[in-house]
């Protein structure tokens, strides 16, 4: 009574693989700023650090990387992420990739 029932079931089994895998391994791209600081005191330079992380989740070397502040006015951002404080006040530092 049992073997059939177990042969019942094995049946089954192989007849419920249809023989593909379905793998979702999709990561959203993901950009991090590594170093990120809280205040810097005027007239002083940092060198911010970002790293971006593709769609499979593998870090992408040297991607292309373009820097913005906002009011432009309070801080200079140079192509490379160096940033120069010139006057006081609250500034919003943004980074995002191009081309990627």
């Amino acid at each position: 009574m049992k073997r059939p029932l177990i042969i019942w079931t094995c049946c089954l089994l192989f007849l419920a693989c249809i023989g593909e895998d379905f793998v979702d391994d999709y990561v959203a791209p993901n950009l991090r700023i590594t170093n990120a600081i809280i205040s810097i005191r005027e007239g002083l330079s940092y060198q911010f650090e970002a790293q971006f992380f593709d769609e499979s989740g593998r870090k992408v070397d040297q991607p292309s990387l373009e820097w913005s502040a906002v009011p432009p006015t309070a801080v200079e951002i140079q192509p490379n992420g160096t940033l120069k404080a010139l006057s006081p006040g609250d500034v919003m530092l943004t980074v995002r990739t191009v081309g990627l």
